[in-house]
């Protein structure tokens, strides 16, 4: 399905207006907040500090018991298969299987008051002073204030919750770095997804992504379940690679007005 596109032309942009990024180059739309931390007194690296070696020491307790559960596991598993004559990865990859996704969670009620109490308590502290999820329920149950609300009331604080989650979702980084970590991320998850649902119904898929300006930092890349690349190589003769670089220049290139196509070659990092 084609859907109209929300960025504004780069030709459009006055001259002088920084384009640097996808935040400066969509000025109306929501921009989600970049995190800063504060330096951390000594006292706070001492607690740090003595946290990190207590987690490190559990971390070892469950690595070994973990380790003997995974030796344990490989002989059981050894055994089935030459019990039942089968290949020890078959076995493998029917422990292993599973779903990826999951329902998205929908709005309610008590979500929308700890949203409520959250920007109430929480948004004029610095980071790491904030009220915990726990501390947060609390404080919801002990305020008279949100207690028997009628309806209008509930109705409005689900309505802002459900607001805040579809800005969230439909915001621009404000930095091409955080772009960048946002697209790692994401597509490590839609690989994730995909091998699932290789692995759950035998499907062939593949993924070509890459920038949409020059000046964004993260790379093109591309990735294919099971054997799924082949379908390129031996069908349409052509080498993914091949495809990835020229859907890179094409990204680069969207939009783009009295650019002559040596430049967007070399913006793009593309050789000649």
């Amino acid at each position: 399905m084609h859907r109209p596109s929300v960025t504004q032309n780069p030709a459009e942009i006055p001259h002088g207006v920084d384009n640097s990024s996808w935040h400066t180059r969509n000025p109306g739309r929501p921009t989600l907040p970049i995190r800063h931390s504060e330096p951390l007194t000594d006292a706070h690296k001492a607690m740090r500090r003595i946290a990190n070696e207590e987690q490190k020491r559990k971390e070892g307790t469950l690595s070994d018991t973990v380790k003997k559960l995974a030796e344990e596991l490989g002989r059981k598993i050894a055994d089935i298969a030459q019990e039942h004559s089968i290949a020890v990865e078959k076995i493998s990859k029917l422990l292993t299987g599973h779903i990826n996704y999951k329902r998205l969670r929908e709005v309610s009620f008590s979500n929308a008051l700890i949203r409520a109490k959250a920007l109430e308590v929480n948004t004029a502290r610095p980071l790491g002073s904030k009220y915990s999820l726990m501390q947060l329920h609390q404080m919801v149950s002990e305020d008279p204030a949100l207690q028997n609300l009628d309806d209008e009331a509930k109705m409005q604080l689900k309505d802002e919750l459900q607001r805040h989650r579809s800005e969230k979702g439909m915001s621009v980084r404000a930095t091409n770095a955080a772009a960048t970590r946002d697209v790692h991320a994401t597509v490590d998850r839609i690989i994730q997804d995909l091998d699932g649902l290789a692995m759950r119904t035998g499907i062939y898929a593949t993924l070509f992504v890459t920038r949409g300006h020059s000046y964004n930092m993260h790379s093109a890349t591309w990735y294919g379940t099971d054997n799924a690349m082949d379908f390129w190589e031996d069908v349409l003769k052509l080498e993914p690679d091949q495809v990835t670089k020229q859907f890179k220049l094409w990204g680069c290139s969207q939009n783009k007005s009295k650019l002559c196509l040596f430049c967007v070659y070399h913006e793009c990092d593309i050789a000649v």
